[in-house]
């Protein structure tokens, strides 16, 4: 022990309280010593200088007070110092380095954090609503009239102007359908950077504009008015068909978890 080290004699004293002691200052102005008792040693006494001036022996005293203190509560002198003067100068400055660098990496990890949360907060939704209800219905409408079309068979010789002209009129209004789904599709594409992002729904919009294009152009649409459909050319338009039903439910259903996913 450092008999420089003045300071031991208020560690001591404030280790002893906190310990149960009881602290009598009677004594202190006339020999300038603290008396201390404790309720489960009653025929027990410590007696340790108030301060590290008056008395030249003060360290000697600490010693034989944390001596009594250790045959007491059956301890060892050396641990009840190592509490008494906590932890060294070097040890406490790489705890307070510790400290620091936990601190700083909890308050990045925080920044980080909160960071994210105001990017997602104020972010634009990936589509709106009227776009993504616009792509599905507008391809909804375009297969439910080439499922019709692909069914149906010439009525007969003397109606083929007629079917080739109602076949025509049905291209033309899928062909509308599948316009207006392109141009809901750009404007989610502008309106979003991060919209179908992997080109999964672009992939079936294209597949639903095959379709239109190989239905019509097999069963009649495109042909001179009074040829007849080959049995080759409606199998085709009914492969073209199926594609395409099956992309308009692939993009209904991926555009929906979208909505489902961003609004609720």
């Amino acid at each position: 022990m450092s008999v420089n080290n003045t300071s031991r004699v208020v560690r001591l004293r404030e280790f002893l309280v906190s310990e149960g002691w009881v602290l009598d200052r009677r004594l202190e102005e006339t020999r300038g010593e603290f008396l201390l008792t404790h309720p489960d040693h009653p025929r027990r006494q410590l007696c340790i200088p108030a301060d590290a001036t008056r008395w030249e022996d003060w360290s000697e005293s600490c010693e034989r007070a944390v001596e009594k203190v250790a045959e007491m509560t059956n301890r060892d002198s050396a641990d009840l110092w190592a509490l008494i003067d906590g932890p060294s100068r070097g040890h406490r400055t790489w705890r307070m380095l510790r400290c620091f660098a936990g601190s700083a990496v909890i308050a990045c990890a925080a920044t980080v954090i909160s960071m994210t949360v105001w990017e997602s907060a104020t972010a634009e939704p990936p589509v709106s609503v009227a776009l993504a209800g616009c792509m599905d219905s507008q391809g909804a409408l375009a297969v439910a009239g080439m499922a019709y079309d692909v069914r149906i068979r010439s009525a007969g010789i003397g109606d083929e102007m007629k079917d080739v002209a109602w076949t025509r009129w049905r291209a033309l209004q899928a062909a509308a359908n599948i316009e207006e789904m392109r141009k809901c599709y750009l404007e989610a594409q502008s309106y979003s950077h991060g919209f179908d992002a992997d080109g999964l729904i672009g992939d079936d919009l294209r597949r639903i504009e095959d379709g239109v294009k190989t239905v019509y152009a097999h069963i009649g649409a495109s042909l001179v008015p009074g040829d007849d459909t080959t049995d080759v050319e409606r199998s085709a338009a009914q492969e073209s068909f199926r594609q395409a039903e099956a992309a308009a439910g692939r993009m209904s259903i991926r555009l929906g978890k979208i909505i489902s996913a961003w609004y609720l």
